[in-house]
């Protein structure tokens, strides 16, 4: 796993899915991020979607997924 030092790793991989069991697919690889958030503007008004992250550092496995959290899209 990554080491348990949050500057040693290199960026975030950001899932979405549209049912909670997924399936996940990659919507956005952030390297050296320097915010904590990101908008995701390719959605469908009406649709819930699932996000879950991950933590990466190359030479190393990506970290186990973080909590699973929703949004709603709406105008």
């Amino acid at each position: 796993t990554i080491p348990n030092d949050p500057l040693s790793r290199e960026g975030w991989k950001i899932y979405r899915a549209e049912a909670i069991e997924g399936p996940y697919t990659l919507l956005h690889t952030d390297a050296n991020p320097t915010q904590n958030h990101y908008n995701d503007n390719d959605v469908v008004q009406g649709t819930t979607y699932y996000y879950k992250v991950t933590a990466y550092l190359t030479g190393y496995p990506d970290s186990p997924d973080s909590n699973i959290d929703s949004g709603f899209a709406s105008n």
